[in-house]
């Protein structure tokens, strides 16, 4: 069973306005082709649509928009290694990179939270942080990097090595994961990590069901002693808080074997 997303189609960067790096777009559709966003971002606001139509594109989200990839006028899907969304300051993002083309850099590890190359996590295309709303992801045929805060997230992956990544509190979010294939998505596989440091386990309850967990390639990344951790050899995995309360995890159609998780 894989979880739906919305899907955003993906658009011909020659037949939309190309928003200049520092540009503030709260409407319509644009593309985002300007390689200078990587040092000064485009902020994406409002209602707006953006398409990822270069490499190492930086984009700033604000209000409720949507991001997609970009083609070029023959139709072909645009490279859009490197690229970085951070979608902090948004009210609830939907972002779908389904088809785009991972040539090009990778997202600089340095970067990168530390706790998620600590795991030996890396080598993505994009990295992407969601809002504190109700969010949903739809990642590209190669490594994602996903941040997630509070809210009602839905994360689809797509091929290659992703990692979800929970830093900060998830108290009384319900999110879904699936892990390997997608819907809508031709990419499938990986071997994935979903990462909950000490700052999401702090205090609260949630729930984090996930689908097509494969016990040989995915891991759960835990920042807690094993003893606060209940369920292993299930799938159900309860994690005490420490205001005493229970994290759940649960899987949908695989038990979490004690190889698949790792505590740091």
């Amino acid at each position: 069973m894989s979880f739906a997303v919305e899907t955003v189609a993906p658009v011909t960067v020659t037949s939309v306005p190309q928003p200049t790096a520092g540009s503030t777009v709260t409407s319509g559709t644009v593309a985002i082709t300007d390689p200078n966003t990587a040092s000064t971002p485009v902020t994406v606001g409002g209602s707006a649509t953006a398409a990822i139509g270069t490499q190492n594109a930086q984009v700033v989200l604000t209000g409720t928009p949507r991001i997609t990839t970009g083609l070029d006028a023959n139709g072909n899907p645009l490279a859009i290694g490197g690229t970085v969304i951070d979608g902090r300051n948004a009210s609830s993002v939907v972002i779908d990179l389904a088809g785009g083309f991972g040539g090009g850099p990778t997202v600089p590890n340095s970067s990168l939270p530390s706790v998620v190359t600590a795991v030996g996590a890396g080598n993505f295309i994009t990295s992407s942080k969601l809002s504190d709303g109700d969010d949903q992801f739809l990642g590209s045929e190669y490594g994602d990097f996903v941040e997630l805060s509070p809210g009602d997230d839905v994360v689809v992956g797509g091929g290659g090595d992703d990692a979800i990544l929970m830093a900060d509190s998830i108290k009384g979010s319900k999110k879904k994961f699936t892990l390997d294939g997608s819907g809508g998505n031709a990419g499938a596989g990986g071997s994935d990590d979903v990462i909950l440091t000490k700052g999401a386990l702090k205090k609260g309850k949630a729930k984090i069901t996930i689908s097509d967990f494969d016990t040989k390639k995915d891991d759960i990344v835990l920042e807690t002693k094993r003893k606060n951790v209940k369920g292993i050899g299930t799938d159900t995995l309860k994690i005490s808080t420490k205001d005493n309360k229970t994290i759940t995890i649960i899987s949908d159609g695989t038990k979490f074997k004690r190889s698949g998780i790792e505590f740091i």
